[in-house]
């Protein structure tokens, strides 16, 4: 089973979902529970 996004990308928005928002630069509108709960499947399934 693929992924459905890269992991670069799911680091990244856990990492953008996980800062403040003064720190962003680029605003995010989902908290990030729901950020994990998105892409936290990808990350524990993905094979090396």
């Amino acid at each position: 089973m693929r992924p459905l996004i890269p992991n670069g990308l799911s680091y990244c928005i856990v990492l953008l979902a996980m800062m403040p928002s003064w720190m962003q630069p680029v605003p995010l509108p989902v908290p990030m529970s729901l950020a994990l709960g998105f892409v936290l499947p990808d990350l524990l399934l993905a094979r090396s």
